[in-house]
């Protein structure tokens, strides 16, 4: 196991570089298109999202989506780096709202599969 020294991710030793922000083993910065395909990967989950959204309360049909980033536990706790970043969304009409896991979500071939299991559409 390695620790990422720009944002503190811990990564498996199979890995060169940070799967979070791009930055590799040794220190080195992340390449420029790292971090558009980042951005663009982020619209697209976002959107999928809003596209497929079905209130589990209510069965309103819009949402908003928000990133919600948290501390872990120990050292990140104290010195309060914020590593865990979380999708909210919520119902437009009631409120309800369900967090999501990127890191889980991010990458899925068939997304919109998982996203009508979810959602119910």
């Amino acid at each position: 196991m390695w620790t990422c020294s720009k944002c503190n991710e811990q990564l498996d030793d199979r890995f060169d570089s940070c799967w979070q922000c791009g930055t590799a083993q040794d220190g080195t910065p992340p390449p420029d298109d790292f971090l558009k395909e980042k951005e663009q990967n982020r619209q697209v989950l976002d959107s999928e999202f809003l596209e497929h959204f079905k209130c589990c309360k209510c069965s309103h049909t819009d949402a908003r989506v928000k990133r919600v980033a948290t501390t872990g536990t120990g050292l990140s706790k104290l010195i309060d780096i914020q590593h865990n970043t979380f999708i909210a969304v919520s119902c437009e009409n009631c409120g309800y709202t369900e967090f999501f896991n990127p890191e889980v979500l991010e990458g899925k071939k068939y997304f919109g599969t998982i996203m009508d299991l979810l959602f119910g559409s």
